[in-house]
């Protein structure tokens, strides 16, 4: 896991691009969503810091609002630059509008699902993976295999092997192997992760939180995970956070990778260099 600390003129560029996004597919980007928002805040903070404006004359309450919204724009616009050649891309425009995707809200949202399934895809292909949005909702290639990805945003622990088993039904019907890939950032606590020394700690603070979620539920997954063609669970924690030391803002996801594969079977070594692979990303 690397953090992901933005330029100014990358700040710019994030606005950009989900705007064009839009506007490539005549689309109308309503002043009033949640895109719309991110982008415009990005938009005003990169021209504050080219004008060298003093950023403390904002309040602290409206500064840190504007640099989150600066950083969802960033999660959403490195999305789409991996997304938009896919021929599914277009559909999830008009759906992202819906709601925000803000990985420190406890809320459900369409965008918030819609936008963990675009961030699965450029895991992947950041990670020099050949992918695509093809149902059940991502397919990927590695070492000569097909591999379909079933995702899952989880908002309730209650409610967590209802999902799981949902994802395992959606592999075994495409009759390909499979990994679920589940987003837990509803449902572990954030508030550890928001606001860290530097890089160093949140490090170690975001591993103990992801790899402990997956150690405390590994049991839970075994039994719930029956069926031969999921070959394995990625389990992913995404997180805004503010590293004091350095005085800057920054974004992060971290993934833990379960192999529920035998190391006889050809899918071990696959799940063993997405591991890697993932491991070594930039996100």
């Amino acid at each position: 896991m690397r953090l992901r600390i933005s330029t100014n003129e990358e700040i710019a560029g994030f606005a950009k691009l989900v705007r064009d996004a839009y506007a490539d597919h005549d689309i109308m980007l309503p002043p009033d969503s949640q895109v719309a928002k991110y982008a415009e805040a990005a938009e005003k903070l990169s021209a504050a810091k080219a004008s060298g404006k003093n950023l403390a004359d904002w309040g602290k309450e409206k500064y840190i609002e504007v640099v989150a919204d600066v950083m969802e724009c960033q999660r959403l616009a490195t999305a789409i630059k991996w997304a938009r050649e896919k021929t599914q891309f277009v559909q999830y425009l008009p759906r992202l509008l819906k709601g925000g995707i803000d990985p420190t809200e406890k809320k459900r949202t369409v965008a918030k699902d819609l936008c963990f399934e675009l961030k699965t895809l450029e895991m992947f292909e950041a990670a020099g993976i050949p992918a695509d949005l093809v149902e059940p909702d991502v397919v990927f290639e590695l070492q000569g295999h097909r591999i379909v990805v079933a995702c899952k945003s989880l908002y309730s622990l209650s409610n967590m092997e209802n999902q799981v088993r949902k994802a395992t039904r959606q592999i075994v019907r495409t009759d390909q192997r499979g990994l679920i890939a589940l987003s837990i950032d509803q449902v572990v606590r954030m508030r550890e992760l928001m606001d860290v020394e530097d890089e160093a700690e949140f490090q170690n603070r975001i591993e103990s939180v992801a790899i402990g979620f997956a150690k405390k539920y590994d049991t839970s997954f075994a039994r719930w995970i029956t069926k031969r063609q999921v070959i394995g669970l990625l389990i992913s924690l995404s997180t805004l956070t503010n590293l004091r030391r350095e005085h800057v803002h920054a974004s992060a996801q971290f993934v833990v990778i379960q192999n529920r594969c035998s190391e006889q079977s050809p899918y071990f070594r696959i799940i063993r260099e997405l591991d890697r692979r993932l491991l070594n990303r930039i996100v």
